[in-house]
């Protein structure tokens, strides 16, 4: 037990006192270039959708969402205005099945801004999105605002990729329709991610 700790502590001091800028060079198993103004980044993300719940906003009151979970993809471009703050934009396509293996379609269209934290070669994304969200049940369009807070994390394989995953919370606020009130659904996302940094 204590030659394990032991190592373990030897490694962190190890990792600790060598991550400086003499080990940033793009051959480096400790760490990377940072990024600047100008940097661009294109993503993928594909996986899990989770519906929730839905709420109304005269009670609050929450209802079952009386679907499977689903499947999701996003494009993501974004581009670094300082070292640590990116923007960019989203656009995402997302369904799940009703129990009579019904469609219910989303194509979210969104606006980022993403705050990064690094870590040797570990980057910890803290995004903000906000947008439009497209949705399509059977003969049914609708659409609504939608808000998306998430945090990821991953692994810079070398100066132009990277590998990760996200975890994202889908607040989507339907407009009214007919006689149908406002709405907002709720929805996790859990999506493995590829980044190509250029």
């Amino acid at each position: 037990m204590n030659k394990i700790l032991k190592i373990m502590v030897f490694m962190i001091l190890f990792i600790t006192l060598f991550n400086s800028t003499i080990f940033c060079e793009e051959g480096s198993f400790i760490a990377l270039p940072g990024h600047e103004l100008g940097d661009q980044i294109f993503s993928l993300r594909a996986g899990l959708i989770f519906p929730l719940f839905y709420h109304d906003f005269d009670e609050f009151d929450t209802y079952d969402s009386n679907s499977t979970f689903g499947a999701t993809g996003t494009l993501q471009w974004n581009f670094y205005l300082t070292s640590v703050i990116r923007v960019g934009l989203d656009v995402g396509l997302a369904f799940a099945l009703d129990p009579n293996d019904n469609l219910y379609n989303m194509v979210p269209i969104t606006g980022n801004v993403t705050y990064v934290i690094s870590v040797s070669r570990f980057e910890f994304p803290i995004s903000f999105s906000a947008g439009i969200n497209i949705l399509n049940f059977q003969d049914f369009y609708n659409s609504a605002i939608i808000l998306k807070p998430a945090i990821a994390g991953y692994w810079r394989y070398d100066a132009n990729l990277s590998f990760g995953i996200n975890l994202g919370y889908w607040w989507s606020v339907e407009f009214p329709s007919g006689d149908n009130p406002w709405v907002a659904g709720n929805f996790l996302e859990i999506t493995p991610s590829l980044f190509y940094h250029f």
